[in-house]
């Protein structure tokens, strides 16, 4: 049977006769079988060891939800920062292990001329190809990359990759995890340069088989794996125990299967299957030349090995099939003489033991369990140094998300904060909280002075990259230029005078944060920035009307992520946010799509409302977030022709704004009531108020000053009276018509005060309009501008 048809004989043909020559690709999942953990496990244990007392058993939740957000090498890297060397003595647990199947079958793989990458520390297939008489010289270091790239042709038969690193058995003590401390060192930086060449070049010359590997290490391999283009194919092994190997056709359409996928997080996002997700965002990279096969690969590898060493006497079937008769004897005889290797961890703290904690819950945004291990940690503190640890990490916490009012760091805080830390020489720290400095300026609306700050912060990030280096915090410097380029996205973006030009701006930051982002393996940050870049493109289509596709695509990208750090309040806004998109798609699709787009935007609302119910208030008053929701579904209820649950949502609204004294969003509620108004007395009703607002607001000097810093504030306003307009000609209420004209001529005042052309041409349209009373209403010249609201 063809290979095409059936994976059995696919791995079987690669180690008897092979038609070309493969890549394998293997994760922790090979290595389970000779007694190492996984690599969640391997972490959890870690944890129990090194964290405060509550971390005492591996089904403690906390642990749990570290080890589901980050990946063991991220993990590694923030103990390192608190146990310095030490940490690397865990890695002792991997340094022993008896081959299995699975290495011999890699081993024999080599034998033909296959290749073999692997995410692996462990020495398991050097042991293989050892027992059985096969060369085997593994590739680990970057330098080794590079002289490997130096061959030409290149070639990959025979060789083993080890992508982040290795142990080397042969050198002693702390020297042997030489290479592991420096991929550690570079979690944030992605591969080493020649490292990802290698990688990328033979994923453009080779098919590739993956096994026991989940593809979710997003900070090095993943990336590679997403941007290399390549018409090779892609069989990617998914276990599942206890089952025969099956494919799942590549004409199936992977991507609606990860689209499946991400509808259910949305449900439960701690039951979401990210590793699922993972292997389907490559598989969608290579249709229709990708595999999924699902299956026991293992026990279908033991069954070929097993056939193999009774019908072939060559000298590497010989020694195999001897290795594999003594394989359990071998191995429970290592578990009894395993002995611990981290009796260091005795000697621990309670204050490192809390440092530790908080960094890592810093890392995964949990910002309250952050403070109180912090808080546990200053009360444990003996000396003035750690104290000044603790106050560092605490500054970190305010660059991660703007806290509420009462608890936002002042701008003199700040300023003061930047210079002890620039005293005490505390680099990152410093960066940290003039990041956040920048950060104010921009919600104060400050953007030209919040551009001259991050200009200022960038200068600096270049000086201190290599200082960063030297301290082995590499991953600062694309996790601080990640945050930086989003604010200054923002600034462009979202803010500023909104014009093309700003916007186009604000997308290229958007996409150089992200890379940044990708590098330092921040997945809530890329969300965010994924987040941000989605508005922007989808202001710019709703003024191009060409746009939505990809707007959606990025708003999409960053629910994942939320989703994927199990983050409720984040995942509620993206889904707003598309919420938002969809409705404009609605606002802009022709008469026969329409209803499928209204589908769409109410099934989202859905979704949103979903997620909100999972966000924890604190009072039982209704929170903006409700409110807003509330609104978007009230619109769509009007547009789904059921006024009269709509007008309900809409005055339920009306009535929270009203007692906010929020005239601007009491302004909003109105134009939507009045674009459902069904007779001459409702739209007069709906009129009046409209315009009462929209008179009190231009009267008001601190709103004219708004709209300075704010001009989609008065481009809003211009849409209301456009609007008004339709629906004052539409029953003949010159009175109505005479205000909206006066209020045109004052918006054209305020627009020229803040130097907008272009809003200052849509509101000079109501000046060329004669207002005297005498002139019959047929003769009122109608303005043909179509409100951006649809």
């Amino acid at each position: 049977m063809s290979s095409e048809n059936d994976p059995n004989n696919l791995l079987y043909e690669a180690i008897t006769a092979p038609k070309k020559k493969l890549a394998f690709f293997v994760g922790a999942g090979v290595s389970i079988e000779s007694g190492l953990k996984n690599f969640k496990d391997f972490s959890k244990q870690f944890l129990c060891s090194i964290g405060p007392d509550t971390w005492t058993h591996t089904k403690n939740k906390d642990i749990d939800l570290i080890t589901e957000r980050l990946r063991p090498e991220v993990l590694l890297q923030v103990i390192q920062q608190v146990h310095g060397n030490n940490s690397l003595k865990f890695y002792n647990s991997l340094d022993s292990g008896i081959p299995n199947y699975n290495h011999y079958f890699l081993a024999l793989a080599l034998l033909k001329g296959h290749c073999v990458f692997t995410t692996n520390v462990d020495t398991l297939i050097e042991k293989a190809c050892e027992n059985i008489g096969i060369a085997c010289q593994p590739i680990f270091y970057e330098k080794h990359y590079r002289e490997f790239l130096k061959k030409q042709p290149t070639d990959f038969s025979s060789h083993l990759f080890k992508l982040h690193g290795s142990i080397e058995p042969n050198k002693a003590g702390l020297s042997k995890y030489k290479s592991i401390r420096f991929t550690l060192n570079r979690v944030g930086l992605g591969l080493g340069e020649s490292t990802a060449k290698v990688l990328s070049t033979c994923l453009q010359e080779r098919d590739f088989i993956f096994l026991g590997y989940s593809g979710n290490d997003h900070f090095s391999v993943h990336p590679e794996l997403l941007k290399t283009d390549s018409d090779q194919k892609v069989y990617w092994f998914k276990f599942l125990p206890e089952t025969t190997l099956k494919y799942t056709s590549s004409s199936s359409d992977f991507q609606s299967q990860r689209n499946n996928l991400l509808k259910e997080a949305s449900k439960n996002l701690s039951a979401a299957k990210w590793e699922d997700i993972s292997l389907r965002e490559v598989l969608i990279k290579r249709e229709p030349r990708s595999f999924l096969v699902e299956g026991n690969s293992s026990s279908a590898i033991k069954n070929i090995l097993t056939e193999l060493v009774s019908s072939d006497e060559s000298p590497e079937y010989l020694k195999l099939n001897s290795k594999l008769e003594s394989f359990q004897a071998d191995l429970n005889s290592l578990k009894r003489e395993r002995k611990s290797s981290l009796s260091w961890v005795e000697n621990i703290t309670d204050f490192k033991r809390h440092l530790c904690a908080a960094m890592l819950w810093i890392r995964v945004r949990n910002l309250t369990n952050a403070n109180l291990e912090l808080k546990y940690a200053d009360e444990c503190a003996k000396d003035d140094k750690e104290k000044a640890e603790v106050e560092r990490l605490r500054a970190t916490t305010y660059s991660i998300t703007r806290r509420s009012d009462e608890e936002k760091p002042s701008k003199e805080d700040l300023l003061k904060a930047m210079e002890k830390f620039r005293s005490q020489g505390d680099l990152v720290a410093m960066v940290e909280a003039h990041l956040e400095l920048a950060n104010i300026l921009r919600i104060d609306r400050n953007f030209d002075i919040a551009l001259d700050e991050l200009d200022k912060i960038e200068q600096e990030l270049v000086k201190i990259k290599s200082e960063l280096q030297k301290q082995k915090r590499a991953y600062d410097y694309p996790r601080l230029m990640a945050y930086l380029l989003f604010l200054r996205g923002l600034v462009y973006g979202l803010g500023r005078k909104g014009i093309f030009k700003d916007k186009i701006k604000g997308i290229e930051c958007c996409y150089k944060a992200s890379d940044f982002a990708s590098r330092a393996g921040d997945i809530a940050r890329k969300a965010s920035i994924l987040n941000a870049q989605g508005l922007i493109i989808s202001q710019l289509a709703e003024r191009t009307d060409s746009m939505f596709q990809e707007a959606e695509k990025s708003l999409n990208e960053a629910l994942a992520l939320h989703a994927r750090i199990g983050d409720p309040r984040s995942c509620f806004q993206q889904s707003r946010n598309l919420l938002l998109v969809h409705r404009l798609r609605l606002l802009h699709s022709k008469s026969k799509v329409r209803d499928h787009w209204l589908d769409v935007a109410w099934e989202e609302s859905n979704r949103t409302r979903d997620y909100l119910k999972q966000v924890k208030v604190g009072s039982g008053e209704p929170t903006r977030d409700k409110i807003e929701l509330r609104f978007r579904r009230a619109q769509l209820l009007g547009f789904k022709k059921e006024i009269y649950k709509a007008n309900k949502e809409f005055k339920k609204v009306l009535g929270y704004w009203a007692k906010k004294k929020e005239s601007h969003q009491q302004a909003r509620v109105w134009q939507d009531l009045l674009s459902l108004a069904e007779n001459q007395e409702e739209i007069q009703n709906c009129l009046s108020n409209l315009l009462n607002i929209i008179e009190s607001l231009f009267q008001s000097e601190d709103e004219q000053d708004k709209y300075k810093n704010d001009r989609l504030r008065l481009e809003n306003i211009m849409d209301m009276l456009i609007d008004a307009y339709d629906k004052a000609y539409e029953i003949s209420d010159r009175k109505s018509l005479n205000r909206i004209i006066n209020l045109g001529s004052q918006g054209e005042k305020i627009a020229k005060n803040i130097g907008d052309d272009n809003l200052i041409c849509c509101f000079k349209i109501y000046n060329s309009i004669p207002i005297h009373s005498l002139i019959p209403l047929e003769e009122v010249p109608y303005p043909q501008m179509k409100s951006t609201r649809g």
